[in-house]
């Protein structure tokens, strides 16, 4: 499982590259405003896959019902706007979860659920110890608590 500064991290760079490949082009007419392309097919797939890997991103580590995934789809799909200004502005909403995450305003709930599991188990190890240093007790409990530990 990654610390909080690893995912801060990543998020950060991958803000980043959600800026690399395009090119910011006039507004064209339709009173939409300037907006970020994409110079090829190429690039375009890049870019996309690099919003794919940030929607996921914040799925896992937000939370898939936090609004940073919420927003963070709506940002990228409803816009009405291309796809790549669509990326761009996703790259914003990494920085500002990252932000929040370094400055303790919002944890990560899976590693919050996985320090949880961890302790659990620690727990239940210290009880299949003392199960078995316990010569009164039958031979299968420690090996049952060992088992239930391991789920």
């Amino acid at each position: 499982m990654p610390t909080s500064a690893d995912l801060v991290s990543w998020a950060r760079h991958h803000a980043t590259k959600l800026e690399a490949d395009m090119a910011l082009r006039p507004e064209s007419g339709s009173g939409y405003g300037p907006y970020w392309k994409a110079p090829d097919l190429a690039a375009e797939s890049r870019i996309r896959a690099r919003a794919i890997q940030a929607l996921d991103f914040l799925d896992r580590y937000a939370g898939s019902d936090s609004q940073w995934a919420v927003r963070g789809h709506v940002v990228f799909d409803e816009g009405g706007h291309s796809m790549e200004t669509g990326a761009r502005d996703l790259g914003d909403v990494l920085r500002a979860w990252a932000d929040q995450v370094e400055a303790g305003i919002v944890s990560v709930p899976q590693g919050e659920a996985q320090g949880v599991r961890a302790i659990a188990s620690t727990d239940l190890m210290e009880q299949v110890r003392k199960l078995m240093e316990d010569k009164e007790v039958h031979p299968a409990a420690p090996i049952m608590l060992a088992g239930a530990a391991r789920t």
